[in-house]
């Protein structure tokens, strides 16, 4: 069995990003993953950070996992591709910030809410948390 707080939904920018249906994966726990971020093949980047941050406002700000899904060249400028790995630090953050988010809510994000996704736990502290839950 595995707790909803463990599991991350990725790919939720790859579909009708609807308020709604992000609200009711939140609901569950889980986190948010927007990992398409510097692709507009679907929606335009400040479409996600309005996104992003209507979900901050309703309180999903520990769920939400931000990341770039860069697996062609044709992404990475080592390649002569576009738009690059930094994109995320140097353009996206900084449209979040001027779509109303701050630096902290931003830093979360991308650090601490990603650390706490992708720590791996034992079983034996998996059931000592699940305990003290209790």
């Amino acid at each position: 069995k595995v707790r909803s707080d463990r599991v991350i939904i990725g790919h939720l920018d790859r579909k009708p990003m609807d308020p709604g249906y992000l609200r009711a994966i939140g609901d569950t726990g889980a986190f948010l993953s927007f990992d398409q971020i510097g692709t507009s093949d679907r929606f335009t980047d400040a479409e996600r950070a309005r996104v992003i941050l209507s979900l901050v406002e309703d309180g999903y700000r520990d769920q939400i996992l931000l990341s770039e899904d860069y697996g062609r060249k044709s992404l990475l400028l080592a390649y002569g591709g576009a738009p690059g790995l930094a994109y995320l630090q140097e353009w996206f953050m900084v449209m979040l910030m001027e779509t109303g988010l701050d630096a902290m809510a931003i830093r979360q994000m991308v650090v601490e809410n990603a650390a706490r996704a992708l720590t791996i736990h034992s079983q034996t502290d998996a059931g000592a948390r699940s305990t003290r839950a209790q």
